[in-house]
């Protein structure tokens, strides 16, 4: 009788603390939950793209007539300075644009495909405009200074979308590029040991 006294309690503390010990494991969430889980990220992820989608596409609407302008002064031999503002204010809004969307989970690159198609057309736009006139260096180096974080923050919404923007150049359009001087633009895209002979040639290395 007096061992069952002290044997019974001993028990019952050691049930508690293995109790304690070993938490029960929370529930694996509902199967319909992890749907609606994913059906709201994947909503979320379209809203994000479409969003990117129209500021590049805006971007390239804009830019089209701008450079039409460019070709045309240049050719009248005009001073092309405030043209070429146009086109740096018209880059800096999208850049701001762009950075308004940021604090998100970015997008993989397997969604992109539209917009890497929209920024090398308008890439390509640009280059066979500046690399083709006889435009200021000072001028294009405001371009390059301004379509440089142009990317960088589409990187940071896309990671590693200036790598298929860069591969998917055509290459017709590397030499206007590199006459273009965009250094830092070439750089990002990692076109640089590709256009480094020509750019030594410029002087620009």
């Amino acid at each position: 009788m007096l061992f069952s006294k002290f044997i019974t309690p001993l028990i019952a503390l050691m049930s508690i603390g293995v109790a304690i010990a070993s938490p029960v494991a929370e529930p694996a969430p509902a199967p319909a939950a992890v749907e609606a889980r994913d059906l709201h990220a994947r909503a979320i992820e379209a809203r994000q793209l479409d969003s990117i989608l129209g500021i590049v596409q805006g971007l390239e609407s804009t830019v089209t007539p701008i450079l039409a302008s460019l070709t045309s002064a240049t050719g009248a031999g005009q001073d092309v300075t405030g043209i070429i503002g146009e086109l740096v204010s018209a880059i800096t809004g999208a850049t701001s644009s762009l950075g308004g969307l940021g604090g998100g989970t970015p997008l993989g690159l397997g969604s992109a495909t539209a917009v890497v198609t929209v920024v090398i057309q308008i890439i390509v736009s640009i280059v066979g405009v500046l690399g083709n006139l006889s435009v200021a260096a000072n001028l294009l180096a405001q371009v390059d200074a301004v379509l440089g974080p142009f990317l960088t923050t589409l990187n940071s919404l896309i990671p590693g979308v200036t790598g298929l923007i860069g591969s998917g150049l055509p290459g017709a359009s590397l030499i206007p590029l590199a006459l273009s001087q965009l250094t830092s633009v070439i750089g990002i895209l990692g076109l640089l040991s590709i256009l480094s002979p020509i750019l030594g040639l410029l002087g620009l290395l």
